[in-house]
């Protein structure tokens, strides 16, 4: 397995920080990929690194990856109190053209992975693009309202308005995020569009996005779904046991789907 770092170049972005893995075999035509989009506050590794370790037992089963930093986040350049939703279904697009050309990808079997704010730009991205035949939801964001209702708990004022950046646990949250949000397509119903597989993963405990989130994707995708629930799942998997299946199953969804 090789694993080497990328700068992508995204418009109005700059440039994105990425780190591909690549299976050691891999087929003529190449190799089955798999995205990885964090979420809200975080980055390309991810809390507890779950995206590291998916990434290199995905590369173990022959699957390669590409896991990169949006705009503010990581090391990617812009700041956070710049980014929205939409700018950051800017960005996975970006980073998904840049992992189809990769040299040992097969661009035509590509799946997509969001975590949390992340599977609501997962989710929109798979209804445009023919290249993604399977989707992974990780306690993601299907509804825009759910963002919206955290303002009062996160310092936004009424309507969304107000003085910004808001402190976002240690994170300038800007205006950009909060305006955006109106007009971001509404993931549930890309979901429903999209033609692939569907593996929902959700945490019964998930404090951050409750579970009726992850029902309302399941139901979307229909007879294309596959539940993961975690009981007494916690929003980022707290627990040994609970990351252990989640990872395996992510694992051996995207080797057997792509």
């Amino acid at each position: 397995m090789s694993e080497t770092f990328h700068w992508i170049d995204a418009p109005e972005a700059g440039r994105l920080a990425a780190m591909l893995h690549l299976p050691e075999e891999r087929p003529a035509a190449g190799a089955p990929a798999a995205l990885l989009c964090h979420g809200l506050t975080g980055h390309r590794s991810e809390t507890k690194f779950l995206f590291v370790r998916l990434a290199r037992r995905l590369a173990a089963r022959g699957v390669a990856v590409l896991r990169f930093d949006f705009r503010g986040s990581g090391e990617s350049t812009g700041t956070f109190d710049e980014m929205s939703l939409l700018t950051e279904l800017a960005d996975v697009r970006c980073a998904l053209g840049f992992l189809a050309k990769c040299e040992g990808v097969d661009a035509s079997r590509i799946g997509v992975l969001g975590f949390s704010c992340g599977g609501a730009v997962a989710g929109r991205l798979v209804a445009e693009e023919k290249r993604v035949r399977a989707l992974a939801l990780w306690n993601a964001v299907a509804h825009v309202a759910l963002l919206t209702g955290k303002f009062g708990e996160w310092g936004v004022g009424e309507g969304g308005g107000g003085s910004f950046p808001v402190d976002l646990q240690g994170l300038p949250l800007g205006e950009r995020f909060v305006r955006d949000l109106e007009a971001m397509p509404d993931p549930v119903d890309g979901v429903r569009a999209f033609g692939g597989s569907v593996l929902v993963v959700n945490g019964t405990m998930d404090g951050t996005v409750p579970p009726s989130e992850a029902e309302a994707f399941a139901e979307a995708a229909g007879g294309r779904a596959e539940r993961l629930v975690v009981k007494d799942g916690l929003h980022a998997f707290a627990r040994l046991e609970h990351v252990e299946a989640v990872l395996d199953r992510t694992t051996d969804f995207f080797a057997e789907k792509l």
